[in-house]
C-alpha cells in the first residue's frame, strides 16, 4: 500500500510539475545572468609594430586588471587567457598608452575593464642589419711552458639585426668567455655569442667554432757587443758605430743553446766606391728563432781609396 501511495504522489500531476521545474530553471538562470560579479585577471598586452621598425625591450606587458559584469558573461573568461593588442604609429623614439578595453578584440560592452596601473611606455627604433666581425674571449692560462700562437674562428663574421641606435654602436660580437685553463694542446671548440644587455639583437648564428693552436711559450734575449762587419766591397772600410746590439725571440729550449758566434750583423758594402755612407744594419740569426730588434738599425760607413795616400 506504502508503495502505490508514493507512486501515485509523484506520478501525480506530472505534467504540471515538469511545467513547475522549467520555470525554475528559467529563473535560476535569470537571476544568475543579471547576478554582478567581479573576476581579477592578467592582461597580457601586445604591440604590433609597423615594418621596418623594432620595439626596445620585451615585445609584451603584463597588467593586472579587474572584470565586472553578470555571471553568465564572466563565465568566458575564467579559463581563457586575456590579450590587447596596440598598434604602434611609425614613429621613432617613446610612445605612451593608456591600456583599456577597446584594445582588446571582441570585447563585450555589457562587461567594465578595470586596469590597474594602466599606463605602458615603448620606445621604437628603425629596424637595420649589420654585418659584424666575431671577437674570442678566453679566460685562464694554458699550462705552463705553452702559449696560445694562433686562433681561428668560423664564421669569422655574422650578420645581426636591431634597433640602429644599438647596432651603430657595436664594432664586434664578442663569444662568451673560452676556458684555457691548463691546456696543453690544439683545440677546437664550439662558443656561444654573447650579446649582453642588448636583448634586442638577433643574431645569424648563435655559436662558432673556435680552433685555437698552441705553442711553447717564446721568451726574447739580448745579445749585446756583436760586431759590426763589412760584407763585400774592393776597397778598406770601417763602421760607426763599430758593435751592435740584437734581441731574437725562440723557445727556452732553442734560447739556451744559441752562441753568440751564431748572429752577425754586417753593412753590404758591395758595389760602392769609396765615400761615406749610411746603410742598415743586416742581421743574421739562426734558425727557429725570430728577429725582435737591432740597435742602431742604420750605421755609418766609410770607405777609403788607398791610392790617394801615396
Amino acid at each position: 500500500m506504502k508503495k502505490k501511495f508514493l507512486f501515485k504522489y509523484v506520478t501525480n500531476n506530472s505534467g504540471y510539475k515538469l511545467l513547475a521545474l522549467f520555470i525554475a530553471s528559467l529563473l535560476w538562470y535569470f537571476i544568475q545572468g543579471k547576478e554582478v560579479l567581479e573576476i581579477n585577471k592578467t592582461l597580457q598586452v601586445n604591440f604590433s609594430v609597423p615594418k621596418g621598425y623594432m620595439m626596445k625591450g620585451s615585445p609584451l606587458r603584463f597588467k593586472d586588471v579587474t572584470i565586472k559584469g553578470p555571471r553568465a558573461l564572466l563565465d568566458y573568461f575564467t579559463s581563457r587567457p586575456l590579450e590587447a593588442t596596440i598598434e604602434i604609429p611609425k614613429k621613432i623614439g617613446e610612445h605612451r598608452f593608456r591600456v583599456n578595453k577597446s584594445f582588446v578584440e571582441g570585447w563585450n560592452k555589457r562587461l567594465s575593464l578595470i586596469v590597474h596601473d594602466p599606463y605602458v611606455r615603448i620606445t621604437t627604433d628603425v629596424k637595420r642589419t649589420r654585418t659584424l666581425p666575431v671577437k674570442y674571449i678566453t679566460q685562464g692560462l694554458p699550462a705552463e711552458g705553452y702559449t696560445i700562437e694562433k686562433v681561428s674562428i668560423k664564421p669569422s663574421t655574422i650578420t645581426v639585426d636591431g634597433p640602429k641606435e644599438e647596432l651603430d654602436r657595436l664594432t664586434h660580437i664578442p663569444t662568451s668567455a673560452i676556458d684555457i685553463t691548463g691546456l696543453q694542446e690544439s683545440k677546437s671548440l664550439d662558443a656561444a655569442l654573447f650579446t649582453g644587455d642588448n636583448k634586442n639583437l638577433t643574431l645569424s648564428v648563435d655559436k662558432v667554432t673556435v680552433s685555437l693552436k698552441l705553442g711553447e711559450t717564446k721568451i726574447n734575449k739580448r745579445f749585446t757587443g756583436i760586431p759590426l762587419e763589412i760584407d763585400g766591397g774592393n776597397y778598406m772600410a770601417t763602421p760607426t758605430p763599430r758593435f751592435v746590439t740584437i734581441i731574437i725571440q725562440g723557445t727556452p729550449a732553442v734560447l739556451n743553446f744559441v752562441e753568440r758566434s751564431e748572429l752577425k750583423a754586417f753593412l753590404d758594402a758591395r758595389k760602392l766606391p769609396p765615400g761615406e755612407y749610411e746603410r742598415e744594419v743586416q742581421i743574421k740569426i739562426p734558425a727557429n728563432t725570430v728577429l725582435i730588434e737591432a740597435h742602431p738599425i742604420n750605421a755609418r760607413l766609410k770607405i777609403y781609396d788607398e791610392s790617394k795616400k801615396n
